[in-house]
């Protein structure tokens, strides 16, 4: 018996550091400036100035029956961190492509999906030069 609860959790302890490495030692880094195209896949992620950008959650909500035409939209969840704050951004496909990122004069749009991965840009809010 003590065999069985050893094996059990060696397994598990082995799965939980193949998670552990796959989100975060196996992934991209990007280097990004502003109003530059990127690519992340899945906890890939960007970095721009202080700003860091991880793509955390992909969700196909499209149609998945042969005669739908694929209709229905993307969902990419992304975790912002920036001066020590953390915000989720959620961008959908059809209904928000385009989200100002809390906290920053960032705002992220989505440009293209892809199966396993997703094109964005971020551009910077215009400010007004003071007189």
């Amino acid at each position: 018996m003590k065999i069985i609860k050893r094996l059990i959790w060696l397994v598990l302890i082995v799965v939980l550091g193949l998670i552990v490495y796959r989100v975060v030692f196996d992934v991209e880094k990007y280097n990004v400036l502003v109003n530059q195209e990127f690519t992340l896949k899945l906890y890939d992620y960007a970095k721009l100035d202080d700003t860091t950008i991880k793509l955390i959650k992909i969700k196909d909500e499209r149609c998945k029956e042969e005669n739908c035409d694929r209709e229905g939209q993307m969902e990419y969840k992304l975790l912002v961190m920036n001066d020590m704050r953390f915000n989720i951004v959620t961008l959908k496909t059809l209904e928000e492509p385009d989200k100002k990122i809390e906290k920053t004069d960032y705002t992220i749009h989505w440009l293209e999906d892809k199966s396993d991965s997703a094109t964005f840009k971020i551009t910077e809010k215009v400010r007004k030069e003071e007189k």
